[in-house]
C-alpha cells in the first residue's frame, strides 16, 4: 500500500480549509519559497508496524510552494519540511506529501483500533476523518482501520488520478479528478499555471489552472472577496464563500 511503503500521510484535516495559509502572488516566476511546513504534533508512523507518534498534528499546510504561489507544490524534498516531494503524474505537478501519524492509543467513543495491531490485512490505524471536511458539523475524531483506495491510476475508474497518501490533506492514497496536471494544460489565457488552489470550504479538491488576474489563495483577493477554484480557472469572487451548513 502506498502510504505504508512511503510512510507519508497528512496529520491535519483542515490544512488549507480556510482562506489563509496557502499561496501568495504567483506570476513572479520566482523559485524560492518554503513549500509545506510539516506541522505541529508528532509525525511518526512510517509503516504498519511502526506508527509511533501522536495521532494528531497539523501536518503540512501547503505554504508558498517552491515555485511561488502554488500551494502544496514543490520541486524537491527540502521544500516539504519533514515530508517528501512526489510526482502526482510523471513529469507533471509535484506535491508535498507529509508524514503519517499512526495511532498509538484509542481515540473517540467509537474507536475501531488503538494501534496498527488492531487492524487486519495490512491496514493502518489512523485518526479519522481521513480527508478534509467540507462544511457542516465536524465529525468526532476517532481511530479507524484504513487502507489506500488505489496504488496506481489503473485502480481508478473514469480517468481519475491516484494521488499519493499525504497529499492535499488526505491520509490514504485517493482517486481524484484533476483539472490539470502541468502548466502546459492551461491554455485558456496568458500565464497559465497548474496549481493546487484550496476551495474555501473543502481544501484542495483538484488541480486548477490559474491565469493572469486569477488567484492562488485568499491572499490574492481583497477582504470582500474569496478565491474560488473553477473549471475555467481560479478567480476572486465577490462576497464570502457559502459553505455547506
Amino acid at each position: 500500500m502506498a502510504y505504508l511503503k512511503q510512510g507519508v500521510v497528512l496529520g491535519a484535516l483542515v490544512g488549507c480549509l480556510g482562506s489563509s495559509g496557502c499561496g501568495g502572488d504567483s506570476f513572479s516566476g520566482s523559485e524560492g519559497g518554503s513549500g509545506a511546513t510539516g506541522g505541529s504534533g508528532a509525525t511518526g508512523g512510517s509503516g504498519a508496524t511502526g506508527g509511533s507518534g501522536a495521532t494528531g498534528g497539523s501536518g503540512a499546510t501547503g505554504g508558498s510552494g517552491a515555485t511561488g504561489g502554488n500551494a502544496w507544490q514543490c520541486e524537491q524534498d527540502p521544500d516539504c519540511g519533514e515530508g517528501q516531494c512526489v510526482e502526482i503524474v510523471p513529469g507533471g505537478f509535484r506535491a508535498c506529501a507529509a508524514p503519517v501519524p499512526h495511532a498509538t492509543e484509542c481515540q473517540g467513543s467509537e474507536a475501531e483500533c488503538c494501534d496498527d495491531n488492531g487492524c487486519k490485512d495490512g491496514q493502518a490505524c489512523l485518526l479519522a476523518p481521513l480527508a478534509p471536511v467540507c462544511g457542516g458539523a465536524y465529525p468526532e475524531p476517532r481511530t479507524v482501520c484504513a487502507e489506500d483506495e488505489c496504488q496506481s491510476d489503473q485502480n481508478c475508474d473514469f480517468d481519475l488520478t491516484c494521488v499519493p497518501a499525504g497529499v492535499f490533506g488526505r491520509k490514504t492514497a485517493s482517486c481524484m479528478r484533476l483539472g490539470c496536471t502541468q502548466d502546459s494544460d492551461c491554455r485558456g489565457g496568458p500565464g497559465g499555471r497548474c496549481a493546487a488552489v484550496p476551495d474555501p470550504c473543502c481544501g484542495v479538491r483538484t488541480l486548477t489552472c490559474v491565469y493572469q488576474g486569477g488567484c492562488f489563495s485568499q491572499q490574492d483577493c481583497s477582504d470582500e472577496q474569496h478565491c474560488q477554484p473553477m473549471e475555467s480557472g481560479a478567480v476572486c469572487v465577490e462576497g464570502p464563500a457559502l459553505c455547506p451548513a
